[in-house]
């Protein structure tokens, strides 16, 4: 016994000399937790314990936005279940790069990832990603795929896309690991392609329970972690609420953007017009006070709201509007000079984004954006009603 207490004893001087020993720039394991909100609370508020648990994972984006650290301040937060085991994860946005990190709690504290995440199929336990956050890859806009969050062989992941390039398309797949690449070939020619695109989009994409619809809290206001958001809840919610015809419908016709504190006006001839700004399959509707002088003119940007099955308006729109079928843009003259802006939806609403002069250059030669249509809204509520749009 005496030897074992000995023993026991040198054990613990040596653990403590170690640990005396050890460089100040040695990453320290993350400390146990008793609960998932007393992780996450750390995780929130303390910016030692977030990069403990993080590692090596932030290093890349310290390198990629060194121009900017402040772009990697978390914004907001959201405390909802994944992948339907009972225990929420922790969503960590920063509106500055677009990126959620993502945090699960199993008795410890572990960190899944990061990516501009899409939305999340809960029954799954995957992540659905709109195009790549940066660097070369597909097409962008149509382009998809998926993460298993909560598995390491890989099962699940997906990836599928539709490039187009001087009137004709090709497609690319992932499927259990193995990737494949179509011809180039006319709209309509591959009908096999096609289709199996359409299928993986409707297993995948569609049913997703979007980011933009899970709730999130402002950083400092940690009232977040008393009802995690579940997500099989908002499925659910989500498939028994009305959809986005009928909602767009009586939006229009009954005039529900009154009382919302918009400079909508009603001495001029309103116009609308529907466009999926992100490619998810649910239209966004932009509504303009139909100005005919530019200095005057001015829209908004509404998206449905599955949640509460209804529109929201998530920002200001373009002037006037013009899509190459990939992004919405606005273009305007002043000062003789031609300025381009591209409006994207984000998580938090609309972001804006004017382009340099080699931007709009290429733009305007290869591009060549057209007007989009706009629309007396009662007449648009009578193609939305027949789903026409």
């Amino acid at each position: 016994m005496r030897r074992f207490l000995a023993l026991l004893v040198c054990t613990a001087v040596l653990f403590g000399l170690c640990l005396f020993a050890a460089p100040s720039g040695t990453a320290q394991a993350a400390p146990p937790y008793g609960s998932w909100r007393e992780a996450y609370t750390a995780v929130l508020t303390d910016e030692q314990a977030r990069a403990a648990v993080i590692g090596k994972d932030a290093d890349y984006r310290k390198s990629y936005f060194s121009g900017d650290p402040s772009a990697l301040t978390p914004s907001a937060y959201a405390v909802a279940d994944l992948n339907a085991d009972g225990t929420p994860e922790l969503l960590l946005y920063a509106a500055g790069t677009g990126l959620t990190d993502v945090f699960s709690f199993d008795g410890a504290l572990r960190y899944l990832g990061y990516d501009a995440f899409f939305g999340f199929l809960p029954e799954d336990g995957l992540a659905v990603v709109h195009g790549h956050w940066h660097g070369a890859g597909g097409s962008g806009d149509r382009e998809w795929s998926t993460d298993p969050l909560f598995r390491e062989d890989g099962w699940g992941r997906v990836y599928l896309d539709r490039m187009e390039d001087g009137g004709k398309v090709r497609y690319s797949f992932e499927e259990y690991g193995a990737y494949e690449s179509t011809d180039w070939a006319k709209p309509g020619e591959d009908e096999e392609a096609e289709a199996r695109y359409g299928k993986l989009f409707e297993r995948y994409v569609l049913p997703c329970v979007r980011i933009e619809d899970i709730p999130f809290f402002s950083t400092d206001n940690l009232s977040g972690f008393v009802s995690p958001c579940d997500l099989k809840l908002m499925r659910r919610l989500y498939n028994a609420v009305g959809t986005f015809p009928y909602a767009g419908e009586e939006f229009l016709r009954e005039k529900r953007w009154e009382g919302l504190g918009l400079d909508i006006r009603d001495e001029r001839p309103l116009r609308a017009l529907l466009l999926d700004m992100d490619f998810d399959g649910v239209p966004e509707l932009l509504l303009s006070n139909g100005c005919k002088r530019a200095d005057q003119r001015a829209s908004w940007i509404f998206r449905y709201d599955a949640m509460n099955d209804r529109m929201t308006c998530i920002g200001e729109g373009p002037d006037e509007a013009l899509t190459n079928g990939r992004a919405l843009y606005g273009c305007k003259t002043g000062g003789g000079e031609v300025v381009w802006t591209q409006y994207r939806k984000t998580l938090r609403g609309v972001s804006t984004r004017q382009l340099d002069k080699a931007e709009a250059g290429y733009l305007e030669k290869y591009e060549a954006p057209t007007p989009l249509k706009w629309q007396d809204p009662d007449k648009l509520a009578e193609l939305v009603a027949k789903r026409e749009y």
